[in-house]
């Protein structure tokens, strides 16, 4: 009987089809889907089979390969049993144009075996058989190493490997531009406005800025309306339509405008040379012209550029500032880091950064001495110098708003909207502070909670922006100072499921420093419990200073008491002098030696001073200062230090006691 199927027209199959989607399924299987995602690229005519991400810990790092595969039931062996196949160089062109590593694989049927070749290799070997490679029509690819598990975990460490490289030195080239963001603007519409001359010299200026605004496209656009021949000899127009050709994944272009660049080094200024470097470094290990080792040690040398070394030194300061906090003052910071900045060469984004960490170090120094304060208020001390102290708190809070204000309408005007992030992130870390704060000394209550559920939200965002732009430390900074936050919240799933994004991405990406430190925040270690402990520690440190204190007052008080009743031992002829904060003391003139050798005077100057004024008026004396070179009170109570004043105060009233130094009631 005749079915029906066989009168119906329908499309045929072909053996190469069935060929094709053989090898296919046949391949599929070696990649574990564990560690690859496997999407097929539906568009046939365009040159690529597979678009393959890498997975790490379960998580999908967008860090990918691609594979054009091939299949063959008629190619016989080479004499060294590789297999030669045609490849059309528009698709060599093609995958290298998108900045991914790339692999050929060839199915041969025969065999039932897979043969790959890595997209970099192919190219150096026809690079340097046939200079002009990419003007053929085909190219000759001979495959020798065959295809199979083995290989899909090298691939995947070659990958891994290139994504991370690729990642950190995107970090670098958006810290490297001095002029951050344009301050024209350059819009289709308006191309037409500008003549050759002009176009060409607008992209030299602002060039680096429209392309940190996304206008790399526009750019290229505006390139095509110029004659070449008008910026042949200009390395940096060349520099920039090189970076842009970049961002949008045309490297060999980009690689062909860096070579003119580069013949003309001697015109471009230092921080254009940094570019270069970091560009043709970029160019030359997306094509896979370096490989690991290689692009590590150009990568060193370029740390050393003279752009960066603001950003170094800037980064070693607040190290020091960190190391160092009690022995090096915020003052101190202030004083060096002006220093760095005053060079007119300085970029407007290094003295946003710069600025930034003031900020960071300034509000941190605000909320840890409000904390001593108001932890001196809760013992219901309301000394002058306490009030005086929470007043110049509340004028700090006053000077840092407006710094903070006044800065990030800096940031904005600049279009530093890196920088711009990097200030809310430490200005949500600061309210946080003053929220725990405000909770360790007068228990949490509603506003606080709900305060802190704001700033969640706020920090949530931009580590959200951080992830869009792809800068992985700022991210992992920010989920860090979330995670204190849903600990603060008792948010206990949330809290777990952060902790696993956390501790994925460190393991990833290799950040050995933010592990350590977020490791320590798992420990228990967090700013919060610091800021506790600090605050126990200080209640526990006054406690114990005010009981010494009063063992020592207890001692003065005994020595005053027996002075009452040694009025009689003084001679007719005395000198007399007040000594804060003990009080007036009288003795004989023929002590008055030891009465500097008691107190340590030996300026010859004030010596002089205080015999003058001995003959008229009482001198007066501060015995908080360690050593005493002038005469008067000074600062009065400004300048006690601690325990060591008092202890001070009280060993020099012992050996005024012994030597018959007397004090008077007047």
């Amino acid at each position: 009987m005749d079915d029906f199927l066989n009168r119906m027209k329908l499309p045929k199959g072909s053996e190469k089809e069935d060929l094709e989607q053989i090898s296919k399924d046949k391949l599929r299987p070696l990649f574990d889907s564990k560690k690859f995602q496997i999407r097929e690229e539906m568009y046939r005519d365009k040159g690529v089979d597979f678009d393959i991400e890498l997975k790490f810990n379960g998580n999908y790092t967008n860090f990918r390969f691609l594979i054009q595969l091939k299949a063959t039931n008629t190619i016989e062996c080479n004499t060294d049993k590789s297999y030669s196949k045609s490849i059309d160089t528009s698709n060599i062109q093609y995958l290298l144009n998108s900045g991914k590593p790339s692999y050929y694989i060839l199915y041969h049927e025969k065999s039932k075996e897979f043969y790959y070749s890595n997209l970099g290799d192919f190219l150096k070997t026809i690079g340097s058989k046939e200079k002009d490679w990419n003007k053929q029509k085909t190219n000759t690819l001979r495959f020798e190493k065959r295809f199979n598990k083995e290989v899909t975990d090298k691939i995947y460490q070659t990958v891994l490997d290139h994504g991370k490289n690729f990642r950190k030195l995107n970090e670098k080239i958006a810290l490297s531009t001095k002029d951050n963001f344009g301050k024209i603007s350059i819009t289709d519409e308006n191309l037409n406005f500008y003549s050759e001359n002009e176009l060409r010299d607008q992209i030299e200026q602002h060039g680096l800025g429209l392309i940190n605004e996304g206008n790399s496209k526009l750019i290229i656009k505006a390139s095509h309306s110029i004659s070449k021949n008008l910026y042949t000899k200009h390395p940096k127009f060349n520099l920039v339509l090189a970076m842009a050709h970049y961002h949008t994944g045309n490297m060999l272009e980009s690689l062909s405008n860096l070579k003119d660049s580069g013949k003309y080094l001697n015109k471009l200024e230092k921080e254009d040379l940094s570019l270069h470097q970091y560009f043709m470094a970029a160019v030359k290990y997306s094509l896979g012209l370096l490989n690991n080792r290689e692009y590590s040690d150009l990568m060193d040398s370029i740390e050393g550029s003279s752009l960066l070394q603001y950003y170094i030194k800037i980064e070693k300061l607040s190290r020091k500032h960190e190391d160092n906090s009690h022995d090096y003052s915020l003052n101190s910071y202030k004083k060096e880091l002006d220093k760095i900045l005053n060079n007119k060469d300085v970029p407007a984004t290094i003295i946003n950064l710069a600025q930034i960490e003031y900020y960071k170090f300034w509000s941190l120094d605000i909320n840890i001495r409000n904390l001593q304060n108001l932890m001196l208020l809760s013992k219901e001390i309301y000394s002058p110098e306490v009030i005086e102290s929470g007043q110049q708190i509340t004028n700090q809070i006053t000077e840092i708003q407006s710094f903070h204000e006044n800065l990030r309408k800096k940031i904005v005007v600049d279009k530093d909207y890196f920088n711009y992030w990097l200030l809310e992130t430490h200005r949500i870390n600061y309210h946080f502070e003053a929220f725990f704060i405000d909770a360790i000394i007068n228990g949490e209550n509603a506003t606080i909670i709900s305060g802190v559920e704001f700033l969640l939200s706020e920090v949530r965002k931009i580590k959200n922006k951080y992830l869009q732009i792809g800068h992985i430390e700022n991210q992992i900074v920010c989920m860090s100072y979330e995670y204190e936050m849903l600990e603060f919240l008792n948010e206990r799933v949330d809290l777990e499921r952060l902790k696993k994004e956390i501790c994925d991405l460190l393991e990833l990406y290799e950040l050995r420093d933010l592990k350590r430190r977020f490791d320590l925040i798992q420990n228990g270690s967090t700013k919060l419990s610091r800021l506790k402990d600090f605050y126990e520690e200080s209640k526990e440190s006054y406690d114990k200073t005010v009981k010494k204190v009063k063992s020592y007052m207890e001692k003065v008080a005994a020595f005053d008491k027996e002075d009452k009743n040694r009025q009689n031992l003084l001679p007719s002829e005395v000198y007399s002098v007040e000594l804060f904060p003990l009080g007036v003391f009288s003795f004989s003139k023929e002590n008055l030696h030891e009465f500097y050798k008691i107190l340590g005077i030996e300026e010859a100057e004030l010596k002089t001073q205080l015999e003058n004024m001995f003959l008229f008026v009482i001198p007066r004396l501060n015995l908080f200062k360690p050593k005493i070179v002038q005469e008067g009170f000074l600062n009065g109570i400004l300048e006690y230090e601690g325990i060591s004043s008092w202890k001070l105060a009280y060993e020099r009233r012992k050996k005024l006691f012994e030597g018959k130094f007397i004090k008077r009631d007047l």
